[in-house]
């Protein structure tokens, strides 16, 4: 006896965040400073998208956001 193949195809729909630059600034106007630092100084020219990670603590009093290098 022959039995079909049968293919059971678990889909996970979590939602996913979206890293880009600022993401996980404390307040909507730390994230705009590091947009604006991003831009400054052709930075963003030297560095690829999505960061590597959202912004954190750097310090006790700074915060930082970690970018690879731009493939040239």
């Amino acid at each position: 006896m022959r039995f079909p193949l049968v293919v059971l195809l678990c889909v996970s729909l979590s939602a996913q965040t979206v890293v880009d630059v600022g993401t996980g600034a404390p307040t909507p106007a730390i994230q705009e400073l590091f947009v604006e630092a991003w831009a400054r100084n052709a930075f963003n020219l030297q560095v690829a998208l999505p960061p590597l990670g959202n912004v954190k603590k750097f310090g006790s009093t700074g915060y930082v956001q970690e970018f690879s290098e731009a493939l040239q």
